[in-house]
């Protein structure tokens, strides 16, 4: 896939559905968030994702903590935006 295709809401969506101990590869994910693996991997290394299950050679997640991984960056950047807000008030 191309690197700037953006993930379209029913790709997210089809995450949402899989089971929390489902094992998804890198493709998959690839896939889902509409990147190449090798964007996937960078993205484990920026910790926009968790680090793979090490099974064999294969890189493996279970779905579930993708999906608690993805909760809770969401959360952190929705406090940071938060205090960014406060701030941004308090100067005016």
């Amino acid at each position: 896939m191309d690197e700037g295709t953006a993930a379209r809401p029913e790709i997210i969506t089809a995450l949402a559905e899989v089971a929390d101990d489902a094992l998804v590869g890198e493709t998959y994910l690839a896939r889902t968030f509409g990147r190449t693996e090798r964007t996937v991997r960078r993205m484990v290394g920026r910790g926009e994702l968790p680090p793979p299950l090490a099974l064999s050679k294969d890189r493996r997640w279970l779905a579930g903590r993708i999906k608690a991984h993805l909760r809770a960056v969401s959360e952190k950047q929705e406090r940071e935006a938060a205090k960014r807000l406060e701030k941004i008030r308090g100067m005016v």
